[in-house]
């Protein structure tokens, strides 16, 4: 209607003035009201003053649950009680949405709007307030809210975030998924994730606290939700890989010098990379992949301590992961991974031994010798029907075309193709042998 009567454009802005000034009325059935007329106003892109002063209203309209969740009783007596919260409920979500449109718009704005009048100790308070009923829905709505209205900010924020702004906050919400155990809210991840892809300065002050604690969260707290199977908490899943990834590229060097932080990173991403789900088994090849080509560029002790600990198992994990036939919906990036560290060994770009020369008939063997006949066991142990020379042969040519990924992916999936050949041929013959007892045994009963 608005766009249709832009003539009026007086009128109408005397109407939008005077409904402000309603929306400003601390009572939930008005609020309601005007919030579904400006649910559709702010998809326009005009009227933009008026937006402004709408982001205010919605803001501190949601930062005071005192007045916006309180009832009344029949006797008119104001009661702590949360009445009709399907309605208090949608009711954040539609000033949610209102927040989101306006910040997408203006983000600086709304920046200046939390610095300016002091949103975020609100926000803080509205959340506490909200974490204290686990029995009801109503409170863990309002949290979501409150930390999708963050993330909101921080992705709309064009320039980097200063963390100093949203500190307080960031602590409360991390500090609540510490505590809520089962009911972790999978956005507090994604929140972490895109602050940490947008700060302003990771030498600040606040920073080792902040990195602390999601370090903390990550490790302490959430990956013992993820180790027991593949399938639990799969929102919380997903955003677990997400923010490792974003934490490793972030701090690739320092994790290199903290060898209990690097082998529960290791840990983490050869658990993710065992997944059937593919966002989740992507997300940890993608993280090995960028792994391995920093360990490449780390100083020499560096670089040595790395492989020396970790190339073998992470080498054979990617193989057997790549063998499995439930697996290998990351087949791109698990081919990537085993040709490029078999090119490290080829070109020499490894300066240290990869094994222990403890466990070697020849300890005076080179890290070429010893992959070639690690690799050839693996094989056969894997598929004691084929035979040895075939599996020779396949491994030579892993590391001649360890330099060419399109021929080396084409070696590997033609042996692939083979393989299920095989097992079904396999799986025939003892099915036929399993019919033919069982008629030999019905004879015999006759």
């Amino acid at each position: 209607m608005l766009t249709k009567y832009k003539d009026c454009i007086n009128d109408i802005d005397q109407i939008l003035v005077y409904l402000l000034s309603i929306s400003r009325i601390p009572d939930i059935d008005i609020c309601k009201i005007c919030t579904g007329y400006w649910e559709t106003f702010v998809e326009q892109d005009d009227y933009r003053q008026i937006q402004r002063e709408l982001a205010v209203v919605i803001t501190e309209t949601m930062v005071m649950p005192n007045d916006i969740l309180r009832v009344q009783d029949e006797d008119g007596e104001i009661i702590q009680e949360y009445i009709k919260q399907s309605d208090t409920a949608a009711l954040y979500d539609s000033m949610q949405h209102i927040l989101q449109a306006i910040t997408k718009r203006e983000p600086e704005f709304i920046q200046s709007v939390l610095h300016d009048r002091q949103i975020i100790p609100s926000l803080i308070e509205c959340y506490k307030i909200a974490n204290g009923d686990e029995n009801s829905s109503l409170p863990k709505h309002i949290r979501k809210a409150v930390i999708q209205l963050l993330e909101c900010f921080i992705l709309s924020i064009h320039s980097q975030v200063d963390i100093s702004e949203i500190q307080g906050l960031l602590q409360v919400i991390a500090a609540d998924y510490v505590q809520s155990s089962d009911q972790r809210e999978p956005l507090v991840l994604s929140l972490l994730a895109n602050i940490f892809e947008k700060i302003d300065n990771p030498v600040a002050t606040v920073w080792p606290a902040i990195l602390n604690q999601t370090i903390d969260i990550l490790f302490s707290h959430t990956l013992s939700m993820l180790i027991q199977n593949f399938s639990d908490f799969p929102e919380i899943r997903a955003q677990f890989y997400r923010l490792l990834e974003v934490i490793v590229k972030r701090y690739i060097q320092d994790i290199f010098r903290t060898p209990e932080l690097l082998d529960s990173v290791i840990n983490c991403i050869i658990w993710g990379t065992k997944h059937i789900q593919i966002e989740i088994s992507h997300t940890a090849l993608k993280t090995c992949l960028f792994v391995l080509d920093n360990a490449l560029q780390e100083e020499d002790d560096v670089a040595s301590q790395f492989f020396e600990i970790y190339y073998v198992r992470i080498l054979t994990d990617t193989l057997e992961i790549l063998l499995d036939p439930d697996c290998r919906n990351g087949f791109e990036y698990q081919t990537q991974i085993i040709s490029k560290m078999l090119r490290m060994i080829q070109e020499g770009e490894i300066y240290t031994r990869v094994f222990s020369p403890e466990q070697v008939s020849n300890p005076l063997m080179s890290n070429m010798e010893f992959l070639q006949n690690y690799i050839l066991d693996l094989l056969t142990n894997t598929y004691p029907l084929l035979q040895k020379s075939q599996l020779e042969v396949l491994v030579m040519g892993m590391f001649d075309y360890s330099d060419d990924l399109q021929r080396f992916q084409n070696d590997i999936q033609d042996f692939l193709i083979d393989i299920r050949e095989v097992d079904e041929e396999s799986v025939g013959y003892e099915r036929a042998q399993e019919e033919t007892e069982a008629e030999l045994e019905l004879l015999r009963n006759i």
